[in-house]
């Protein structure tokens, strides 16, 4: 599946060419942790509202700076309490709930726990598809690799490359997407190969 994703910096006719672009899917920015709180992506709702318009399965990312297990359940009451707002009770985004793990105030022994404290919280509050989206390096240097892929936590790499390295050598994996490129078609796009829904 081709699947892109997009934020606050992509025009506001992005989904229209992404569809052009013949998209399967979009996943969409729900917002960021700007000054210690939450803050919702100034175009999520617009975009939200374009996608379900296309007909094309949604997903959202949430981009962290947790620090703090407070942090990381603050963020996650954001995006439960976002997503109740957006989807209703007992729904959510088809295409799943995206930790975004990329910040450097991410980087440090111990973000692995927080983060899976975060992806539990979520889980445990009803949440059936919760996983982490990150650059190649980041599963490898910050995370517990084993314990997700003993865990089964859905992944999302960043690796600009001409294959998913992470894939080849981790095939066991819950691997779902592979961003490929941030550089679509010669557009400020992320591209993504999208292997399950």
């Amino acid at each position: 599946m081709k699947v892109f994703d997009i934020s606050v910096w992509q025009p506001d006719n992005t989904v229209d060419k992404l569809v052009r672009f013949g998209a399967d899917g979009i996943i969409l920015r729900l917002g960021l942790t700007y000054h210690g709180e939450p803050e919702l992506d100034e175009k999520y709702a617009m975009f939200l509202e374009q996608v379900r318009a296309k007909g094309l399965p949604c997903g959202l990312y949430y981009y962290s700076k947790m620090q703090s297990y407070e942090m990381a359940r603050m963020e996650a009451q954001f995006i439960n309490d976002k997503v109740y707002e957006f989807y209703g009770n007992d729904a959510e985004p088809e295409l799943g709930v995206w930790w975004d793990m990329e910040d450097e105030t991410t980087k440090f022994d111990g973000i692995h726990e927080m983060t899976m404290y975060g992806v539990d919280t979520l889980l445990n509050w009803g949440f059936h598809k919760v996983g982490i989206y990150a650059g190649y390096s980041y599963f490898y240097d910050y995370l517990d690799i084993d314990d997700i892929e003993q865990r089964q936590i859905p992944i999302w790499v960043a690796h600009y490359n001409r294959y998913n390295s992470l894939l080849l050598e981790r095939p066991q994996l819950n691997h779902h997407g592979w961003q490929f490129t941030e550089a679509y078609d010669g557009n400020s796009l992320d591209g993504n190969e999208w292997y399950k829904m």
